[in-house]
């Protein structure tokens, strides 16, 4: 893969880089979305299987059986919803999940994460899209990162490392033993063709915002950034590198943007 060119749309910096051995994520997401194909409604799952046979490093396999309900003359009826097939590498860090209509890849923190090995295992997910799927057309790709501290001593530094206004309503507890529990603030940005989302504040003991990341049983502080495109295009495998690559450009710029100068020192190793 060739590199790309940056896309910086906050800060215009293209030279200052947040580099850390340990960055304080707790998912980290990219979904490639289409509109429904006839053909994969005739036998998905097997189609699913030939997927999932030729995912390299992915030899997990479970069934998510979606449950939802009918009304009819008899009255509210339980029907069996959608089957999403999932695959997991041996040590549960990346997770590939498909269905007839999008996929997905994410992975759970660990140390010296990279875009390049993000990149690396969609390259070979949206090569199986055209060869096995026989997609033509998407219409949405989205990256995602969550990052999220909760270490008591290192949550007390958060108005040195991150800019306030990202930080909620944190400081206004007052001074007669009153504690915030939880609050949470929402943003959406456009940048040219790219939408981010974000969302940050602090979560109460063993609160999440996502069923995909395990809570922790402190109060911790989110900051998380939903970048994606909605376009109908043809299906090109280069070109979804090159969305996912602009997405992935413009959160990490929005968290360049609200980390303070140097803060990532302070930051680095903690989760």
């Amino acid at each position: 893969m060739t590199e790309r060119v940056r896309f910086r749309p906050f800060t215009g910096d293209p030279k200052r880089r947040v580099e850390m051995s340990r960055a304080p994520l707790a998912l980290v997401l990219v979904q490639v979305r289409w509109p429904e194909h006839g053909h994969l409604a005739l036998d998905f799952k097997e189609l699913a299987l030939t997927f999932g046979k030729n995912l390299d490093n992915f030899p997990l396999y479970h069934e998510i059986v979606d449950q939802g309900f009918q009304i009819t003359p008899e009255g509210v009826q339980q029907v069996r919803g959608e089957t999403t097939y999932q695959w997991r590498s041996i040590d549960d860090v990346w997770v590939v999940q498909l269905t007839k209509t999008f996929v997905s890849l994410y992975c759970a923190p660990h140390e010296d994460y990279r875009y390049s090995e993000l990149a690396e295992r969609l390259d070979q997910i949206v090569g199986l899209l055209h060869s096995v799927l026989k997609i033509q057309v998407t219409d949405r790709v989205g990256v995602r990162y969550v990052n999220r501290l909760s270490e008591p001593d290192f949550m007390s530094e958060l108005p040195e490392i991150f800019d306030r206004r990202v930080l909620g309503m944190a400081g206004l507890e007052g001074d007669h033993g009153v504690q915030l529990v939880n609050t949470l603030s929402q943003a959406i940005y456009r940048a040219e063709d790219v939408t981010l989302h974000v969302r940050s504040g602090y979560l109460g003991p063993n609160e999440t915002m996502d069923p995909s990341i395990q809570p922790v049983p402190l109060q911790s502080w989110v900051l998380d950034l939903d970048a994606s495109q909605e376009l109908r295009m043809v299906y090109s495998s280069g070109q979804i590198q090159a969305v996912a690559g602009r997405l992935a450009d413009t959160a990490y710029d929005f968290f360049k943007l609200v980390l303070k100068e140097q803060a990532e020192q302070r930051l680095d190793g903690h989760s």
